[in-house]
């Protein structure tokens, strides 16, 4: 190959990596989706390769515990409030051309929309709740409210974190539903040695089902190289009569989670009920 046909490669390489580097262009994406069912893109980095990872609907999603709405901090809507829902995917591009896909919609059976999967679009704010109560009554300010909330930059969905411990930021922590009361349920979703493809995380107990367990339970696992222990349920918490404590830890085969129910009483935690993998 002469000189000029080497710069020749060397232009287009350099305006593709460009390309990836710089995103979409306004109105248009990588992989020829429209820019409007495109909810996030995150960079990941795989083995090496750079990837986008990208949470897609399938048509325009609907909104969900919407801005300036009494509703929306009920204990339901308290993991997607102003949010929206739809049908959702997981798409991962490798080189502006999309590699694999992983549906989302499944995982979201006990949410707020039923059989349609959920993603918060604008953060909430201090003050958004009371601001909301003293003034729901008034529809024109509740109009102007959901207009300011609407100018809020979008939450971020995928934020990459390391929950298996391999040394790669290559999973991230999704909400698929609610406890009472603003207890956030959810599972995490990436790649990892043991599976290189997209999938939901499991536990060494039950492989093959996806792990539900609540926000402060995954961040855990995250922060803890080795077991970590923290409380399921209280005693006392909406009723319990059982105090459930789990331990989660990563190991080369996987998350394993062990749980242990004791019996509450009135001074507290009592005896030992129940102790199992899970």
């Amino acid at each position: 190959m002469d000189s000029r046909s080497w710069f020749a490669l060397f232009v287009v390489v350099l305006i593709g990596s460009a390309g990836f580097l710089l995103g979409p262009v306004s109105g248009q994406t990588q992989s020829g989706a429209p820019a409007r069912l495109i909810r996030e893109e995150q960079l990941a980095v795989v083995d090496g390769i750079p990837e986008n990872w990208r949470l897609q609907w399938s048509s325009e999603p609907s909104p969900v515990c919407p801005p300036a709405d009494d509703t929306t901090f009920t204990c339901p809507c308290e993991p997607f409030a102003y949010g929206e829902a739809g049908t959702l995917d997981l798409v991962r591009l490798r080189n502006g051309q999309e590699y694999e896909r992983l549906a989302l919609t499944p995982l979201f059976e006990e949410s707020i929309a039923g059989t349609k999967a959920v993603l918060q679009r604008w953060p909430v704010q201090d003050g958004d709740a009371d601001r909301i109560f003293a003034h729901r009554l008034d529809s024109d300010w509740s109009a102007a409210e959901r207009r300011e909330i609407e100018k809020r930059s979008l939450a971020k969905i995928m934020k990459l974190a390391d929950f298996d411990h391999d040394g790669k930021a290559t999973e991230f922590f999704l909400p698929v539903a609610d406890r009472p009361c603003g207890k956030s349920l959810g599972v995490v979703i990436g790649v990892s040695p043991r599976n290189t493809r997209l999938h939901v995380f499991d536990s060494v107990a039950t492989p093959g089902v996806p792990l539900q367990l609540f926000a402060w339970e995954w961040e855990a696992l995250q922060k803890s190289s080795g077991p970590s222990t923290v409380v399921e349920w209280r005693c006392g918490d909406h009723g319990a009569e059982v105090e459930t404590l789990v331990q989660v830890q990563a190991t080369t085969r996987g998350i394993q989670l062990h749980q242990e129910d004791y019996e509450c009483t009135d001074r507290g935690r009592g005896k030992l009920t129940l102790s199992k993998d899970r």
